[in-house]
């Protein structure tokens, strides 16, 4: 959740902070473009699936305007920025971020060894199996320094919102 929090962050604060017109066309293109993907999954793929949001195609493709709209809408596979999220953090004032949360909680996003090793992992106990790695299932640990994270990152965010972009405090 912390990484999903700090990748909206970094880049709700690159756009209000750097961001041209051409940045908020390509944001807003972008995410068309997977709402179209979508609905072109669940109507070539999976024509009797819903969406997460329990959506059909058909549903989604109203949303979108209907009639032609959905086709003249670009796919973007890559991503709406040539930039890295590493660049737009430092762009944006929020390197710090990048570096302590972002980037670390990418493990678990990506599903790394490291991820796996802290999350799914237990020590056997018997000292002549070397101590070998057991999948487990227990509920990982919450650390009051992630709470603490989250308000202050929630802080400079809104003060983005307050100081850059005159939102009401």
């Amino acid at each position: 959740m912390l990484r999903c929090m700090v990748d909206t962050g970094i880049t709700f604060a690159f756009l209000a902070k750097q961001g041209t017109e051409q940045n908020f066309r390509d944001f807003r293109s972008y995410g068309e473009g997977k709402q179209k993907l979508l609905m072109l999954h669940l109507q070539d793929t999976y024509p009797d699936l819903e969406s997460m949001e329990g959506r059909t195609a058909a549903e989604i493709a109203q949303s979108m305007g209907g009639g032609l709209t959905p086709e003249v809408l670009d796919i973007e596979l890559d991503n709406w920025t040539k930039k890295s999220a590493r660049d737009l953090a430092i762009a944006a004032g929020f390197e710090k971020y990048y570096r302590l949360a972002y980037d670390p909680s990418s493990a678990d996003v990506h599903g790394t060894w490291i991820s796996l090793d802290n999350s799914n992992l237990t020590r056997c106990v018997q000292p002549l199996h070397r101590f070998h790695r057991l999948a487990g299932y227990f509920e990982p640990p919450a650390y009051l320094n992630i709470l603490q994270a989250v308000q202050e990152f929630y802080e400079e965010c809104l003060g983005v919102g307050v100081g850059t972009l005159g939102f009401p405090k």
